[in-house]
């Protein structure tokens, strides 16, 4: 009876973890593009999306639709090799795409954010500039993720020390320093805090695979 009761909760532990991944995979390795400090998940070839009242859309080959706090703007472009001009209502922004950023003529870079104060608080203010820089990872197929598949990769290895850590509390514990002691073995205290230490390690596992410590400490 243990040992089905140890297996199910294997089962179980197990289960989260795939769980975790798949939701991890989903919100952090999502390809998309910056704006700001927002992230626009791409959802097709042409529209890049943060919610329903942020989006970017490729709308012709020529124009880009961007809908910044359900405001719409057109922004045309013109490419030529490495040498990209977007084209706002009121401003032209120039530049050469160096494969991860676009810089102006003088050799400064272009999407830096602004800042002003609202009611106390610092506050980016999302400018052409800006604009010009995401959208020039949309144009070079330059796009991004949150995370990458190393830090999944890293939950995943935390996760299991912690499971093991929870069913193996003395093995463990004792790992590479056996030697020291004759007739090792932990007391029930010791081995109660070994196994909350193998619950900790999941937590933190489940947290680096799912993506939530991201945007803990964003």
């Amino acid at each position: 009876m243990k040992r089905i009761r140890e297996h199910l909760g294997l089962t179980f532990l197990i289960i989260i973890a795939i769980f975790a991944v798949v939701i991890g995979g989903y919100f952090t390795l999502r390809k998309g593009i910056y704006i700001g400090d927002d992230f626009y998940y791409k959802v097709s070839a042409d529209k890049f999306v943060h919610n329903t009242s942020n989006y970017v859309e490729r709308t012709k080959d020529d124009t880009f639709l961007l809908v910044a706090d359900g405001k719409k703007q057109s922004v045309s472009y013109t490419m030529k090799g490495d040498q990209v001009t977007f084209s706002f209502a009121d401003n032209s922004i120039s530049g050469t795409w160096t494969g991860d950023e676009l810089f102006a003529a003088d050799g400064s870079p272009v999407g830096w954010d602004e800042m002003q104060i609202i009611a106390g608080n610092e506050k980016p203010v999302i400018s052409d500039e800006t604009y010009s820089n995401a959208l020039g990872h949309v144009l070079y197929g330059n796009l991004e993720s949150i995370s990458f598949w190393g830090f999944t990769v890293l939950g995943v290895l935390i996760y299991v020390l912690g499971i093991v850590q929870i069913y193996y509390p003395d093995k463990v514990y004792f790992f590479m320093r056996r030697w020291q002691f004759q007739n090792a073995e932990l007391s029930d205290e010791g081995r109660t805090v070994t196994i909350i230490g193998g619950v900790i390690l999941c937590i933190i596992g489940i947290g680096m695979m799912s993506g939530l410590i991201l945007y803990l400490f964003r």
